[in-house]
C-alpha cells in the first residue's frame, strides 16, 4: 500500500499548493504523475486486469476479430495484439492512451482545469485505468467530445462520441447527457431519445447480458455506493455555492442531484446502479467544465476548498476501498503493489 499513499499523498500536496492557482494547465501533470506511474507500470494489478488479458489473448489468438467487447474496442484490442503480441504491454499501452486522452482533454475543455485535478484524478483515474480499461479509454475520447460541442463543431462531436460508445456502451450518458444538460430543449431530448432507442434496439442483446450480469453479482454491504453518492451531493453544492452558475444552471444542478438520489435507490437491486455512480460523477464533471467554458466565466475561487474537500474524502474512500480489498483475501488485486518488470 506504500505506493498508493505515496501517490495520494504527493497528489494532495500539489492540489492545495498550486491548485488554485493559474499554473494548474502546468501542475496538473506533475500532479498526477506518481498515480500515472502507478496505472501505465504496474504489473498484475488491478481488480479486472486479468480478466482483460485473458480476453485480449483469445482475441490476438484468433485469425479474424472476435467481438468479446463492443465492437471498436475489440478491433483495437486486436490490431494492438498483432503489433505488440503480448495483452499485458497492450493493456498498459490502453491505459496510457486513456491518461493522455483526458489530461489533454481537460486542459482544452477547461479554462483552468481545477475540476478535472479535482473531481476526476482524486476518486476516478486509476479505476479508469486499473479496472476499468475500456470505460478509461472511452472517458477520453468522451471529454474530447465535449470540447468539440462546447466549440460548436457538432460533427466532430458526433464522430468521437459514437468512437466512445464503441469502446464502452455507458458512455452514451457522458455524451448524450452532457449535450442535453447543455442544450436543456425539447428538442434535443428527443433527437436523444429516438437515437437511445435505435441504439437499444441494435444492441439489445449486449445490454440485456450486462444487466443479468451485474444482476448476479452479490452487493456485500447495505452502505454500498454511499460514499460515491456523497462525493457527488459534496461536488454538485461546491459548484452551487458559485452564485452566477448556480442561477445560470439551477434546472440542470436540480437534475442531477435527482439522478445521484436515482442510481442510489438502484443500487438496492442491481450493482449496475454502483457504475452509473460513477458515471453520474463524470457528468457532473463534463457538464460543468462545459457549461463554464461556453459561458467563458470560470468558477468563484471560493468553489475551490469545497472541491478540495472533495478530493481529500475521494482518496480517503478510493485507499479504504484498495485497503479492504487487500485484507480481504489471500492474494489481493491492489496490494502488494509491484510493477511489470518486477517479479
Amino acid at each position: 500500500m506504500i505506493y498508493y499513499y505515496g501517490a495520494f499523498a504527493w497528489y494532495l500536496l500539489v492540489l492545495v499548493q498550486g491548485g488554485h492557482t493559474q499554473s494548474l494547465r502546468v501542475v496538473l501533470p506533475a500532479m498526477m504523475l506518481p498515480m500515472i506511474l502507478l496505472a501505465c507500470f504496474r504489473g498484475m494489478i488491478g481488480t479486472d486486469t486479468a480478466f482483460y488479458i485473458d480476453l485480449f489473448d483469445i482475441i490476438g489468438g484468433s485469425s479474424q476479430v472476435q467481438f468479446l467487447f463492443e465492437p471498436l474496442f475489440s478491433v483495437i484490442v486486436y490490431v494492438m495484439m498483432r503489433i505488440f503480441g503480448d495483452a499485458h504491454t497492450v493493456l498498459l499501452v490502453i491505459a496510457g492512451a486513456a491518461t493522455l486522452l483526458m489530461l489533454s482533454g481537460a486542459i482544452k475543455l477547461e479554462q483552468q482545469p481545477v475540476l478535472f485535478s479535482t473531481l476526476v484524478a482524486s476518486y476516478l483515474y486509476l479505476d479508469l485505468t486499473m479496472n476499468a480499461a475500456r470505460m478509461g479509454l472511452a472517458t477520453g475520447f468522451s471529454i474530447w467530445s465535449i470540447v468539440f460541442l462546447v466549440r460548436g463543431n457538432r460533427l466532430l462531436f458526433i464522430v468521437l462520441a459514437a468512437i466512445a460508445s464503441q469502446i464502452h456502451i455507458s458512455s452514451v450518458l457522458l455524451t448524450a447527457g452532457t449535450w442535453f444538460l447543455l442544450e436543456a430543449r425539447v428538442r434535443t431530448s428527443l433527437v436523444i431519445a429516438v437515437l437511445a432507442a435505435v441504439a437499444y434496439f441494435f444492441l439489445y442483446d449486449y445490454i440485456n447480458n450486462k444487466f443479468l450480469a451485474y444482476s448476479e453479482i452479490q452487493i456485500e454491504s447495505e452502505t454500498a455506493g454511499l460514499a460515491p453518492f456523497l462525493l457527488a451531493c459534496i461536488a454538485l453544492t461546491a459548484v452551487a455555492l458559485d452564485k452566477k452558475f448556480r442561477r445560470e444552471n439551477l434546472f440542470q444542478i436540480i437534475f442531477l442531484f435527482t439522478l445521484v438520489f436515482f442510481f442510489l435507490l438502484l443500487i438496492q437491486f442491481t450493482y449496475a446502479g454502483i457504475r452509473f455512480q460513477i458515471n453520474t460523477i463524470l457528468l457532473i464533471y463534463l457538464y460543468v467544465a462545459a457549461a463554464t467554458k461556453r459561458s467563458g466565466s470560470p468558477l468563484e475561487p471560493k468553489t475551490f476548498w469545497p472541491l478540495a474537500l472533495f478530493a481529500l474524502l475521494a482518496c480517503v474512500f478510493r485507499l479504504r476501498n484498495f485497503s479492504a480489498i487487500a485484507n480481504a483475501a489471500i492474494t489481493s488485486p491492489f496490494a502488494p503493489f509491484h510493477f511489470f518488470w518486477e517479479v
